[in-house]
């Protein structure tokens, strides 16, 4: 992979995407799923998003910036 400046990279995808599989969650209604997903949302990104249980445009674009914040650190983009 080549970097902004020409120089090459490599990256070792195993490393970068860390993942848990959820085998039994403890929520058993969707607003839960979603408060949780906007508190986990704010203390990951500092998103601000009011925890309310509601999967509106607010919270679709905070989850926008979290993957994209997440995007940029992994493949090294500039702040």
């Amino acid at each position: 992979m080549k970097t902004m400046n020409g120089s090459s990279k490599t990256i070792d995808r195993k490393e970068q995407v860390k993942s848990e599989v959820v085998k039994n969650p403890a929520i058993t209604d969707k607003k839960g799923y979603i408060d949780n997903f906007q508190k986990w949302l704010n203390n990951n990104y500092r998103t601000g998003l009011v925890v309310d249980g509601l999967y509106g445009t607010i919270t679709k674009k905070a989850a926008i910036k979290g993957l994209q914040t997440e995007l940029n650190t992994q493949f090294g983009a500039k702040k």
